[in-house]
């Protein structure tokens, strides 16, 4: 199979064409390529659907067709199933602001409103017939990742006459585990069964202009791993593969250390690369890595977070009784950042808002005293947002605060501006607008869990660390590996201990 016969199977007449699609192989030139020829043939009122999973992959994508507005529409999979429902939300028993209401459910909601729509449309089948013949044509990225409900509409608007093309790629199935994920490798085995044509791209396209020979080490362990075995780093590495021999001497789980021996090749690595990512398999990791370099690279938030929403979920429920609040905002700010402890923070809070800081105290306690005060004042989310905002003013002017830090900016500057309108349903209406356009811009140099780095493509990678514990030997390792490998296109780094190397890495 090759490039050419992709593009061949893709603008056929049949209905459902297949390609699996591993990380590099030009899927996203193949679905905007044929996005653009498609929209030539559309009807009045008609455009090509594309559905990805993530807000970064959607904007991507828009890059990649800006010239087609009008023509083109591009959402994640969620968003089709949130359009349908908030045309139909009445039916569904819902409020017509969909947006707010996920937010102030939280991310566990899209899987209840997939179900909600899945079941209006199996009732009332003219919708499916109605999306079909707005979106003749249907191009679903990151398919693997599809819930059975998700599939199972996108299956049903196939079925209403729109022509559906399916690019996935199984060895990057990194977010369902157990019973989950063998429903996902079913479905995608059941899909590949059932398609009109099925191709696969095999073309190490991201790694051209950095290091073609890396690009097709990558594609060749991608295969070792889909069979159940491991990478192979016995061998000559190919021209921009660093291994790095180093042992974590840190006490606890997360936390990073090394000793100044084997540290200081890794420093020069990341000294030598403007474009960087740091990738490491878990959020507290991530952290550890963070303080590692001393807070000098900053942490990559991804483009779905969950802090603030249960923060906002909590503010609406919880409106009128400040301990509730002020406890959401502890559990908030020990997401974010460091220092807010029940020791350090959390219960001296508690105890300011119990009694309604009645008592006179000095130093710290005054001035967390100060913070409860603004939640007793206003017992809703302007009064948590201004107390959020005191705890930045006294993080940067208190020394009390000094050893406070905010490991996630981004959610946190969100947290500071929920005061500014009194209503929290126009507060979670604009933050879902502003999530909904996936405008953040991951920095040049960051620190990323694996699972946030999927669909990103940099210059220069480091996978760390490689250890038993990160990476053992189970096919959904298998895949968080092989994402990792597969991010940058010049230089990757594998920093691998010596005492307890993963087994999925053959030395």
């Amino acid at each position: 199979m090759s490039d050419a016969s992709v593009a061949e199977a893709l603008r056929t007449e049949v209905q459902r064409v297949v390609v699996e699609a591993p990380a590099g192989t030009g899927k996203t030139y193949q679905a905007a390529s044929y996005a653009r020829d498609a929209t030539t043939g559309l009807g009045k009122g008609q455009r090509v659907l594309i559905l990805a999973h993530t807000h970064s992959a959607c904007g991507v994508f828009s890059s990649r067709t800006t010239d087609l507005a009008g023509r083109l529409r591009i959402g994640t999979i969620d968003s089709l199933v949130a359009t349908i429902a908030q045309i139909y939300h009445r039916a569904l028993d819902l409020p017509a602001d969909i947006h707010a209401w996920s937010i102030a459910r939280g991310a566990e909601c899209y899987a209840d409103l997939a179900d909600r729509v899945l079941r209006l449309i199996v009732r009332s089948p003219g919708i499916a017939g109605a999306v079909a013949e707005r979106h003749p044509i249907i191009i679903c990225d990151e398919h693997q990742d599809a819930s059975q409900d998700q599939h199972t509409i996108v299956d049903m608007l196939g079925q209403a006459g729109a022509k559906v093309r399916f690019f996935g790629d199984p060895m990057q199935m990194i977010f369902s585990t157990g019973r989950e994920r063998e429903s996902h490798e079913t479905q995608w085995r059941d899909l590949v069964a059932s398609a009109n044509a099925f191709e696969h791209l095999d073309t190490a396209h991201r790694w051209t202009n950095g290091s073609p020979e890396l690009g097709a080490w990558v594609l060749e362990q991608r295969e070792r791993l889909s069979a159940g075995g491991s990478v192979n780093l016995g061998n000559r590495l190919p021209r921009g593969l660093r291994l790095l021999r180093a042992d974590n001497r840190a006490p606890r789980f997360g936390g990073f250390q090394l000793s100044p021996v084997e540290r200081r090749p890794l420093d020069i690595v990341v000294r030598d690369s403007p474009n960087l990512l740091v990738l490491t398999a878990h959020n507290k990791t991530v952290l550890g890595l963070n303080a590692f370099w001393g807070a000098r690279i900053p942490i990559w938030e991804g483009y779905t977070r969950h802090a603030l929403s249960d923060l906002l979920a909590a503010c609406r429920v919880r409106s009128g009784d400040p301990v509730a609040l002020g406890r959401a905002m502890c559990v908030f700010l020990e997401a974010v950042g460091k220092g807010f402890s029940p020791t350090a923070f959390g219960n001296r809070l508690a105890q300011e808002l119990e009694t309604h800081c009645v008592r006179p105290c000095r130093g710290k306690p005054a001035e967390i005293q100060s913070i409860a005060r603004l939640i007793l004042q206003k017992p809703t989310h302007t009064g948590v947002g201004e107390a959020i905002d005191r705890i930045h003013h006294l993080m940067n002017t208190s020394q009390h605060f000094g050893d406070a830090r905010i490991d996630l900016r981004t959610e946190f500057a969100q947290a500071r501006r929920i005061q500014v309108h009194p209503d929290i349903s126009t507060v979670l209406a604009g933050l879902a607008y502003q999530r909904g356009k996936g405008s953040d811009r991951m920095p040049f140099r960051s620190i990323s869990t694996i699972h946030k780095s999927k669909g990103l493509e940099c210059d220069r990678a480091v996978l760390i660390p490689c250890d038993a514990g990160s990476l053992a030997p189970n096919q959904k390792n298998r895949c968080l590996l092989y994402v990792a490998l597969s991010r940058s296109c010049e230089e990757l780094t594998l920093v691998v201990p010596n005492d307890n190397p993963s087994p999925l890495l053959e030395l």
